[in-house]
Protein backbone atom coordinates (compact mmCIF):
# COMPACT_ATOMS: atom_id res chain seq x y z
CA UNK A 1 0.00 0.00 0.00
CA UNK A 2 1.42 3.31 -1.08
CA UNK A 3 1.67 5.92 1.51
CA UNK A 4 -0.38 9.24 0.18
CA UNK A 5 1.03 13.12 1.08
CA UNK A 6 -2.36 13.80 3.35
CA UNK A 7 -0.96 10.87 5.76
CA UNK A 8 2.39 12.33 6.91
CA UNK A 9 -0.11 15.60 8.01
CA UNK A 10 -1.77 13.08 10.73
CA UNK A 11 1.60 11.01 11.87
CA UNK A 12 3.77 13.47 11.59
CA UNK A 13 3.05 17.23 12.80
CA UNK A 14 5.54 20.00 11.44
CA UNK A 15 6.42 22.83 13.99
CA UNK A 16 7.67 25.59 12.58
CA UNK A 17 10.51 25.84 15.33
CA UNK A 18 13.00 29.08 13.94
CA UNK A 19 9.72 31.27 15.11
CA UNK A 20 8.70 29.72 18.06
CA UNK A 21 12.26 30.09 19.75
CA UNK A 22 12.71 33.60 18.57
CA UNK A 23 10.77 35.18 21.67
CA UNK A 24 12.60 33.43 24.65
CA UNK A 25 15.80 32.38 23.20
CA UNK A 26 18.61 34.80 22.80
CA UNK A 27 20.57 34.86 19.14
CA UNK A 28 23.90 32.60 19.07
CA UNK A 29 25.68 36.07 18.25
CA UNK A 30 24.91 37.20 22.28
CA UNK A 31 25.87 33.74 23.88
CA UNK A 32 28.88 33.39 26.15
CA UNK A 33 30.59 30.87 23.72
CA UNK A 34 31.69 31.14 20.43
CA UNK A 35 28.90 29.50 18.30
CA UNK A 36 31.01 28.67 15.06
CA UNK A 37 33.95 27.75 17.11
CA UNK A 38 32.52 24.87 19.10
CA UNK A 39 32.92 21.40 18.30
CA UNK A 40 30.30 19.71 20.64
CA UNK A 41 27.61 21.20 22.62
CA UNK A 42 26.51 19.64 25.93
CA UNK A 43 22.87 20.46 26.70
CA UNK A 44 22.00 20.38 30.84
CA UNK A 45 18.25 20.70 32.59
CA UNK A 46 18.28 23.23 34.93
CA UNK A 47 15.68 22.39 37.52
CA UNK A 48 15.21 24.97 39.85
CA UNK A 49 14.43 27.87 37.10
CA UNK A 50 12.81 24.98 34.04
CA UNK A 51 15.87 26.54 31.95
CA UNK A 52 18.32 24.41 29.83
CA UNK A 53 22.09 25.48 30.05
CA UNK A 54 24.52 24.77 27.25
CA UNK A 55 27.88 24.09 27.66
CA UNK A 56 29.80 24.69 24.37
CA UNK A 57 33.37 22.85 24.00
CA UNK A 58 36.17 23.82 21.47
CA UNK A 59 37.38 20.28 21.76
CA UNK A 60 35.61 17.02 22.06
CA UNK A 61 38.33 15.81 24.76
CA UNK A 62 37.89 18.72 26.92
CA UNK A 63 35.46 19.77 29.71
CA UNK A 64 36.26 23.62 30.19
CA UNK A 65 33.73 25.83 29.58
CA UNK A 66 30.86 26.41 32.42
CA UNK A 67 27.23 25.68 31.14
CA UNK A 68 25.14 29.27 30.60
CA UNK A 69 21.10 29.91 30.09
CA UNK A 70 20.82 30.72 26.31
CA UNK A 71 17.08 32.22 27.36
CA UNK A 72 16.45 36.03 27.52
CA UNK A 73 16.18 37.43 30.75
CA UNK A 74 13.05 36.87 32.30
CA UNK A 75 11.92 34.06 30.02
CA UNK A 76 12.40 29.94 30.41
CA UNK A 77 12.18 27.16 27.86
CA UNK A 78 8.16 26.48 28.73
CA UNK A 79 7.32 29.79 27.08
CA UNK A 80 7.83 28.33 23.68
CA UNK A 81 4.94 27.90 21.68
CA UNK A 82 5.05 25.60 18.97
CA UNK A 83 2.96 26.33 15.71
CA UNK A 84 1.86 23.60 13.53
CA UNK A 85 2.64 24.92 10.22
CA UNK A 86 1.08 22.82 6.92
CA UNK A 87 3.54 20.34 5.58
CA UNK A 88 2.26 20.46 1.82
CA UNK A 89 4.19 22.33 -0.74
CA UNK A 90 1.62 23.42 -3.91
CA UNK A 91 3.47 22.64 -6.63
CA UNK A 92 3.39 24.58 -10.04
CA UNK A 93 0.40 23.35 -12.99
CA UNK A 94 2.90 23.41 -15.54
CA UNK A 95 4.90 20.44 -13.57
CA UNK A 96 1.73 18.36 -12.56
CA UNK A 97 0.62 18.18 -16.29
CA UNK A 98 4.16 16.85 -16.89
CA UNK A 99 3.80 14.45 -14.61
CA UNK A 100 0.37 13.22 -15.63
CA UNK A 101 1.27 13.26 -19.65
CA UNK A 102 4.46 11.47 -18.50
CA UNK A 103 2.27 8.35 -16.45
CA UNK A 104 -0.15 8.46 -19.19
CA UNK A 105 2.96 7.74 -21.56
CA UNK A 106 4.61 4.69 -19.58
CA UNK A 107 1.66 3.41 -18.02
CA UNK A 108 -1.44 3.97 -20.30
CA UNK A 109 -4.45 5.78 -20.18
CA UNK A 110 -5.89 4.11 -17.27
CA UNK A 111 -2.97 4.38 -15.28
CA UNK A 112 -5.10 6.21 -12.31
CA UNK A 113 -7.19 2.71 -11.53
CA UNK A 114 -3.69 1.13 -11.39
CA UNK A 115 -2.92 0.17 -7.50
CA UNK A 116 0.76 0.48 -7.47
CA UNK A 117 0.25 4.32 -8.47
CA UNK A 118 -2.20 5.43 -5.83
CA UNK A 119 0.26 7.96 -4.37
CA UNK A 120 0.61 10.13 -7.66
CA UNK A 121 -3.27 9.78 -7.96
CA UNK A 122 -3.66 11.20 -4.20
CA UNK A 123 -0.61 13.49 -4.99
CA UNK A 124 -2.60 14.91 -8.09
CA UNK A 125 -5.65 15.28 -6.58
CA UNK A 126 -4.56 17.41 -3.43
CA UNK A 127 -2.60 19.25 -5.29
CA UNK A 128 -5.78 20.83 -7.21
CA UNK A 129 -7.28 22.37 -3.92
CA UNK A 130 -3.99 24.02 -2.86
CA UNK A 131 -3.55 27.63 -4.71
CA UNK A 132 -0.13 28.03 -6.58
CA UNK A 133 2.64 29.78 -5.62
CA UNK A 134 5.72 31.58 -7.19
CA UNK A 135 9.22 31.02 -6.30
CA UNK A 136 9.54 33.05 -4.13
CA UNK A 137 7.01 31.44 -2.21
CA UNK A 138 4.33 33.74 -2.31
CA UNK A 139 0.74 32.70 -2.97
CA UNK A 140 -1.28 34.44 -6.19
Amino acid sequence: MAIGASDFSVDCPVYDGKTAVKDVLKPTTSWSTQFNQCKCFILRRFKQRDNVLVRGEVFFKSDIANPQNICKPRKNVKMINQVTIPNTVAVKKAKLNDVKKLLGKHFGTEWESLPDLTFYRETLTSQKALPETTATGEIY
